[in-house]
């Protein structure tokens, strides 16, 4: 089972699986599972990445692209729509199987930052995915790693200058400057 776990320095923090979502507000001690979008869940689209920005607000990125933003801790989200449909992925969506394939960080209301990897055209690639209006719109970059990178496991600085990467084929570790 992928977890994915971000916990603030207040100790309230979130947990996802590929279909299921909660929260903390001791540090982990104990968790209580959060409603997740109507679109996202078992026998529905999988949970592909989440971030935490402050104590209430978060984002939480399903495999085809959906983007769900949340202002309440869960109870009610606002979606916004990374469109992949031009990118030829396979089965047509963000890879959720094995290591995390996404990341996302909004490092202000306004400006955010997703990165995503899955099969496309038969190869592994990877995918750069910024705004500036809150997820409105979105300006996408193929990073070309040639056949040695695949995203795997990632971290976006807060700031969203760097993005650090390891690839599937060995244990390198690359971290890009991403201005």
């Amino acid at each position: 089972m992928k977890v994915y776990k971000k916990v603030s320095e207040k100790l309230i923090g979130w947990i996802a699986s590929i279909y299921k979502f909660g929260a903390t507000k001791d540090g982990g001690k104990t968790w209580t599972e959060v409603a997740l979008p109507e679109e996202v869940g078992e026998g529905k689209n999988k949970i592909a990445a989440i971030h935490i920005s402050k104590d209430t607000t978060g984002y939480l990125l399903d495999e085809k692209g959906n983007l769900y933003i949340t202002s309440d801790s869960g109870a009610s989200w606002d979606k916004k729509i990374l469109d992949i449909s031009s990118l030829n992925l396979k089965n047509g969506v963000i890879s959720t199987s094995g290591s995390p394939h996404a990341a996302i960080k909004f490092y202000s209301e306004s400006n955010g930052i997703i990165a995503f990897s899955s099969i496309s055209d038969g190869a592994g690639k990877t995918w750069i995915a910024q705004t500036q209006d809150g997820g409105d719109t979105w300006s996408l970059e193929t990073l070309d790693f040639g056949d040695r990178y695949q995203l795997t496991l990632l971290h976006i600085t807060n700031d969203g200058k760097y993005l650090t990467i390891s690839e599937t084929k060995d244990t390198d570790v690359l971290e890009l400057n991403y201005e």
